[in-house]
């Protein structure tokens, strides 16, 4: 610790530059040690200090278990979601005391790497020739995303004094949806044209015990799909409406819910996208810029919520509803690919050749890696490129510097992954040994990593640093040799634990040290749907197994063979691949269980008949065909299809039925305006206007 005492430079082993979400736990660990280190930042967290100054708030899109760092302690509270405040209040809680003395209030203006490889910070205090304010030997900027925070907050605040306005929004992502939501208590007409549309619910109904659960929370398998083919274009959670899908049950599937009448689905299809076998064989993962994933509350959930306790904490906190298609469905916002406009002035655009005007517009950009620049020793510049650094954090070109919160988390868990980026740069700072490995195979490491998360996807190349949270920590833990391994879990009673939730670095005991925590909240979130995480993870495998027990039985060596082929990694992924999609449209019936189950009892009845010795000389190719399960297992994807469709509510994204919920939107409306701070929005407006003669 290297308190901030003087004006003049300051020499230390470690610099920090931007004390942010991205940064704090490696603060905080550097901290413990009592390292010499000190942190450049004028503010602290970025937007999150910017709400609470401007005496905003907003609901945040991501559950308070992979929000959290994993000393909140944080997995068994009640509230399942942080708003913006409630979030800023913990993160300014953890900079109390020793490192606060340590923060030096200005801003960094540059970066000289000095002869003997250290290097100079240069701030905006006084000119370059004055000499540097830091010298160190560990150079870590939080090289954070270009998000204007006093931009998008100026947005937020404009929207909640807009009324009876015809509003265009250009873009689409959980800003977009925030601005709707306020838009909405206006009487507003929003238009959002986006050239990407996909929903991925905010909360969902996961199971009976449960009832509605933060999708992230009940999502605990990203690091089964470590290849993230399905993940990448066929994902259950968006399968009902999958803008990526030409598959005519797809079609059917969004006829019945009505989507089709909302929305013009084909617009967002994506001819790029190649078929299963192709993706196979030319690709071995993706990264998440797929698309622009927006989560959000949809309306049944959110009164469930309301009904349950939570109204007046909602309200306060802006957890406003912004259900998408409920709102579609009432008429008040329309979703129109950005093909069909045609801008005709600043204020009125052609949609389909129909003039619309425009009162309002709110223009809404992806955030992108900030640029960072440095002059290397030999004078040369070295601009930082989050595709040349392993994981966006760390180049072996220059082995003392890092950078870290340049990767978007899909999942919201950005205290979780920068949790364990901390982890990975105070590694490679303290610990030699690992650096060395580290050095050694970082060639290895950063081509596997681009191939798998970056050169190998399909999708928006501004979102290119958009990576799954779970995929990255999970790869993160492998490399610092934290991650929870098979075998050990079973003997140690923790299948559920070593299954659940990668984007939790509780999930990494040796790392962390929550493991009690950590095992209460897979009891809690995990257990309900973890039978269904492991059939999914494991019914190919059942399949391969039954296939090797019935050619032993059958004394047939080409069914043997066969068996012993779909234990290759690559043949059960092409399998995975082909019939991933199709049997998610059965999942609330179960289709992956219902496999897991047949394939399982097919494996029982081949290995008992092998054992106990049972002739089938004779016994016709019909039934060797039975006790494959295979045709068990056709006829039960069909059925489950059959009762997914026929449900009362279809996977994800069902839009009927919010009718119900019609006259509760008035009432709902009526209880936001009552809320001061809603009061105090459009009270301010109203003492601008000119006074009414």
């Amino acid at each position: 610790m290297i308190p901030n005492q003087n004006k003049g430079t300051q020499r230390v082993d470690v610099c920090v530059i931007g004390l942010g979400v991205s940064s704090l736990a490696l603060v905080r660990q550097l901290e413990q040690v009592n390292a010499s280190y000190v942190v450049v930042s004028e503010t602290d967290f970025g937007v999150w200090e910017a709400v609470a100054r401007r005496g905003d708030d907003f609901d945040m899109s991501s559950s308070s278990a992979v929000s959290s760092f994993s000393w909140w302690k944080t997995l068994d509270e009640e509230d399942l979601f942080f708003s913006a405040n409630d979030y800023y209040a913990r993160l300014k809680a953890d900079i109390a005391g020793e490192i606060e003395q340590c923060i030096v209030r200005e801003r960094a203006m540059s970066y000289v790497e000095q002869a003997d490889g250290t290097y100079a910070v240069y701030t905006h205090e006084g000119p370059a020739q004055a000499g540097p304010r830091i010298i160190c030997k560990h150079l870590v900027i939080t090289a954070g995303l270009s998000t204007d925070s006093h931009s998008i907050l100026d947005m937020l605040e404009r929207s909640l004094r807009i009324q009876d306005k015809t509003v265009f929004i250009d873009g689409y992502g959980d800003t977009t949806l925030m601005l709707m939501s306020r838009l909405m208590l206006g009487n507003n007409r929003v238009i959002i044209g986006t050239s990407h549309f996909q929903n991925l619910n905010k909360v969902v109904t996961a199971v009976p015990q449960i009832g509605y659960a933060p999708s992230d929370a009940t999502d605990p398998h990203e690091h089964w799909h470590f290849n993230n083919h399905e993940i990448a274009y066929g994902n259950w959670s968006h399968s009902a409406v999958s803008p990526y899908s030409r598959f005519w049950l797809s079609g059917m599937f969004r006829k019945k819910a009505g989507i089709d009448d909302l929305l013009s689905v084909e617009d967002y299809m994506r001819d790029d996208i190649p078929t299963p076998v192709q993706g196979l064989l030319t690709r071995k993962g993706a990264f998440a810029g797929f698309g622009f994933p927006a989560k959000y509350w949809p309306v049944e959930a959110y009164f469930s919520f309301c009904d349950n306790g939570r109204k007046e904490h909602m309200l306060n906190h802006r957890m406003l509803l912004n259900d998408p298609y409920y709102f579609m469905q009432l008429g008040l916002v329309q979703v129109v690919h950005s093909k069909r406009i045609e801008w005709i002035t600043n204020t009125e655009c052609l949609i389909d050749d129909k003039a619309v005007a425009v009162d309002e517009k709110f223009v809404v950009k992806p955030a992108m890696p900030r640029p960072v620049q440095i002059e290397r020793k030999d004078g040369q510049g070295w601009t930082y490129d989050y595709r040349s650094c392993l994981h966006g954090i760390w180049s072996a070109e220059q082995p003392n510097l890092y950078f870290l919160g340049a990767e978007r988390p899909t999942s919201g868990s950005f205290a979780a992954t920068g949790e364990m980026q901390c982890a990975f740069v105070y590694r490679l700072i303290t610990d030699k040994a690992f650096r060395h490995e580290m050095v050694d195979q970082y060639e290895k490491n950063l081509q596997s990593w681009q191939h798998n998360y970056l050169n190998s996807g399909i999708g928006s190349a501004e979102l290119l640093h958009a990576q799954f949270a779970g995929a990255t920590n999970q790869a993160l833990a492998r490399l610092l040799g934290v991650q929870r391994k098979l075998w050990p879990s079973l003997l140690q009673g923790k299948l559920f634990e070593y299954l659940a939730g990668t984007c939790i670095p509780a999930r990494y005991d040796d790392l962390t040290h929550v493991g009690k925590e950590y095992s209460q909240y897979c009891r809690k979130w995990i257990n309900p749907v973890g039978p269904l995480v492991l059939v999914r993870s494991t019914y190919v495998y059942l399949f391969a197994a039954n296939l090797v027990a019935l050619g032993l039985f059958a004394g047939s060596i080409w069914v043997l063979i066969l068996g012993l082929l779909l234990f290759v990694p690559i043949i059960q992924k092409l399998i995975k691949c082909l019939v991933y999609d199709t049997i998610s449209y059965g999942l609330l019936s179960g289709s992956f269980n219902h496999l897991a189950f047949i394939f399982l009892i097919c494996l029982s009845i081949n290995l008992v008949g092998f054992v106990m010795g049972v002739n089938l000389e004779g016994v016709s190719w019909g039934w060797i065909a039975l006790l494959t399960g295979l045709p068990l297992a056709f006829v039960a994807t069909i059925i489950d299809i059959i009762r997914s469709y026929r449900n009362d509510k279809l996977p994800l994204n069902d839009i009927r039925d919010n009718h119900q919920f019609l006259n509760r939107f008035p009432a709902y409306l009526a209880d936001v305006k009552e809320t001061a701070w809603y009061k105090r929005y459009t009270q301010e407006e109203c003492e601008q206007r000119e006074p009414v003669l």
